[in-house]
Formats: C-alpha cells, structure tokens, sequence
C-alpha cells in the first residue's frame, strides 16, 4: 500500500516574477543598472535588440526543471507583455502552455508583480490541496512570508533566480534553492552530448586527456548559449519552413535526434533528484513523457523503451539486471 503512495508524482506550481528575470539576466550579462541605462524595455535600436538577445531568458530551463520534480499543473508568468522586450517571448512561453499574467504599472516603474503572484500562490495553495511543490522564480525577499505559508501548509518550497540578484533572506527561506545559471548549464550540455558523440563515434582515448584543458566557460557565454535555443523556439520562420536555414535547425526535425535529445535532458534531469548514478528506466520515460507529452519509441521504430535506450549505448549506460541507466560521461558502471 504504502509503495503505491509513494510513486504518486508530485504536483508542482509555477510562478515567475519573469519582468525581474529578464531585467536581472541583462544586468548580470552587461553590468548593473544595465538595463534603466539602456532603457531596453523599448528595444530602441538594432544594438539594444542584439543586446537583449545576448541576454534571453531561457524560461525551458525553468519549467524542464520543474517538471523534474513532478506533473506541472499550474505556470504562470506575470509581467507587462505590452512593453516590447517582453511582448518578444510571448510565443515562446504560449507554446510551453504558460499562463501570461498582464501586470499594468501601477506608480512608476512598479507593476505590482510580486503581491500578485503571492496572492495568486496563496490563493492557489488553499483551493488546490494535491500541490506537492511551489517553484517561484524571482529574487525579491518579498517573498519570505509565502515561502514561510508554504512551509506551515506542508508545501515543499523551490526557489531559482539569476545569481547577484537573489536576496539572501529569500534564498534561505527556501527548502531548496537553484541559480538560473545551474539549470541553463543544465541544459546546453546536451548539445555538447550530442556533438562529442557524432565527433568522437569510437574514440575513448585522447579525449580523456584534453579535457581538463577546456576551462569552464563564462557564465555570459553560457547564457548566450541558452539565448540561442530559445530564439531558436522563437523564431517564426520555423513553423513554415522548418528545413531552412541552419543546419541546426534542419536536425531538430529528425524525430530520431530529438529523442536522443530529449533522453539526455531526462536523464540529466532524473540524476538532479536521486543520489545515486542510476536513474530507473520508469522514471527516465516518466520526465521525458513530462517534457514532451508526443514522445513514443514506437514512432522512431523501437517496440520496447528499453530497446530504445540500448540504442544509445555511446552516450547512456544501461544495467539490465537492474532496469536502470546513467550517462556514460559519468564513467564506467560500478556496482549495480
């Protein structure tokens, strides 16, 4: 009985301050006060627009990780999407089902965002007693008492925010607490995956030796790399023409490529919430079922998920005896 009970996913609501996200991105990319001096919010001109685009805000990273954690039943962004800095993710975040909350300035450049969101958690916390999880993206401390009403509710409370902009007392009032930047790394190694592997089919030898001579990438670069994925969502031209333009672009309509994809991202994802290496196959489909509800292995020409996996034996280990797998970038399998 008790088995049953805890393989009930957890149900997780979202909330994104994403107006302090975006404005805090740009302000850690291009120096503080950054954005009031630029005055970005109007996207006045070619060099605004290009600096804007350097700091894009992958809200993917966001919601993917959310999704780790349970069945994303509530997302909700709040923000003034009349404002043209902002008005430019609009399609990008309707296509990952987010609620846009319009936020009207209220007095200056204040829109009120944060006691919104608050009341709306509050409000959501109490009609809705099956949420597992609260996840609020923001920086504020505003937000200490709901994280406080959270806790006596018996909610798990999940924080994120770009790093040099979170108030302390909020990072500590979390049960758990992630840097934008973390989950975005997160997520651009796939791509890495994804090229050593095509790269490098056989090779296991001179590799191991280079490594430790690439340097950890800037965190701007990093962003910038996270920016192009989600411009890449973005973009309008691929709904109509997907086949044109990079080469990138033409590979993301390989069902086949998108699955092996979308396996690292779940399995990245699954290693995020267990101790140990090994992520059961059960739970590996669960998160890339919960990231991409058209995933099936049938459709690429595999009868069974396992088959699947064992497909990509370059970049995943599996443990049959056990059902389970891990990335082969964490090193050879040690003791089931």
């Amino acid at each position: 009985m008790s088995t049953a009970t805890e393989e009930l996913p957890g149900r997780v609501a979202v909330y994104v301050d994403f107006e302090n996200l975006v404005i805090s991105l740009y302000d850690a990319t291009h120096g503080e006060g950054a954005w009031r001096k630029d005055d970005a919010r109007k996207r006045a001109t070619p060099a605004i627009a290009d600096k804007l685009e350097s700091a894009r805000l992958d809200l993917d990273a966001i919601i993917d990780y959310a999704a780790s954690l349970g069945i994303v039943t509530i997302c909700r962004a709040y923000c003034d999407w009349t404002v043209p800095a902002f008005a430019a993710y609009g399609r990008a975040l309707t296509r990952r089902s987010v609620d846009l909350v319009q936020m009207f300035p209220m007095s200056g450049s204040k829109n009120g965002a944060d006691i919104r969101l608050a009341v709306d958690a509050l409000e959501d916390l109490e009609r809705f007693p099956y949420l597992t999880h609260l996840l609020v993206a923001a920086g504020d401390s505003d937000y200490v008492p709901l994280a406080q009403k959270a806790r006596r509710l018996d909610r798990r409370i999940i924080g994120v925010g770009v790093a040099g902009s979170v108030g302390r007392y909020w990072e500590l009032a979390c049960d758990e607490f992630r840097q934008y930047d973390a989950l975005v790394t997160l997520d651009d190694d796939d791509e890495d995956d994804e090229v050593a592997a095509e790269t490098e089919p056989a090779a296991e030898t001179e590799p191991a030796a280079e490594q430790p001579e690439e340097p950890a990438k800037p965190e701007v670069t990093r962003r910038r790399r996270g920016a192009k994925k989600a411009a890449a969502v973005e973009e309008p031209a691929t709904e109509d023409a997907p086949a044109q333009g990079s080469a990138r672009g033409r590979r993301a309509d390989d069902p086949a490529r998108t699955a092996r994809k979308l396996l690292l991202r779940a399995l990245k994802l699954g290693h995020e919430q267990r101790t140990d290496d090994w992520v059961p196959l059960s739970m590996v489909k669960t998160l890339m079922l919960r990231l991409a509800p058209d995933f099936s292995e049938r459709a690429i020409g595999f009868s069974t998920f396992s088959a699947f996996v064992e497909s990509h034996r370059e970049i995943v280990m599996y443990d049959t005896e056990h059902n389970a797998a891990r990335l082969a970038s964490m090193g050879k399998p040690g003791k089931g």
